[in-house]
């Protein structure tokens, strides 16, 4: 059975269904952010977690929200979800590209937390560290020093003159940021 539909209100819906039509390809090109380096994809927001995969610079990525402080962020690009540290993520504000981290709170990115079992379930089910679970809901935990018997202790390096553990001469390695503020990023080659 059919119901022609005329006049105006045939208009407004054709109209409506052309306007939706011509938005759709831009909506699926459209990326909340870039990165701006060799970026690795974590599973979770520290430097500490798996590798899922590593961007290259200029990735488009989409951006889900980042934690308090916005030092890591929930992203998806490749094709693929995790975790990159916010200083390595360019996101479009006022026409031109700025990092996250920076300028988070002014854009409107959301605050999220993150759940290992939860976000692990949806999103790393296939990956061989999924039954590692346990292991990695702690991340920032590391076992205590081997002790060799016979061989006398040797000090560790000096510490640095940054006090924060981390030399600035490898500042691509590692977002820049309080003490506390969600830092230990994760760039390049590292991990």
């Amino acid at each position: 059975m059919r119901f022609p539909i005329r006049g105006p209100v045939a208009l407004c819906s054709t109209l409506a269904v052309l306007l939706l039509g011509l938005s759709m390809p831009h909506v699926a090109l459209a990326a909340d952010g870039y990165v701006n380096g060799y970026v690795n994809l974590r599973a979770g927001p520290s430097a500490r977690y798996p590798r899922v995969f590593t961007l290259p610079p200029g990735t488009p990525i989409a951006v889900f929200g980042c934690t308090a402080g916005w030092g890591w962020c929930d992203v998806r690009g490749d094709g693929m979800r995790g975790w990159v540290a916010a200083n390595f993520v360019r996101y479009p504000y006022r026409n031109r590209r700025v990092v996250l981290s920076s300028y988070g709170a002014r854009i409107g990115v959301p605050i999220i937390s993150f759940v290992l079992d939860a976000y692990w379930g949806d999103h790393y089910r296939d990956r061989s560290w999924y039954a590692e679970r346990t292991r990695w809901a702690h991340p920032d935990w590391s076992p205590p020093a081997r002790r060799y018997p016979g061989r006398a202790h040797r000090p560790g390096p000096p510490a640095s003159r940054w006090g924060n553990g981390h030399d600035r001469g490898h500042g691509h390695d590692r977002p820049h940021g309080p003490p506390g503020g969600g830092g230990g990023g994760d760039g390049g080659g590292g991990g």
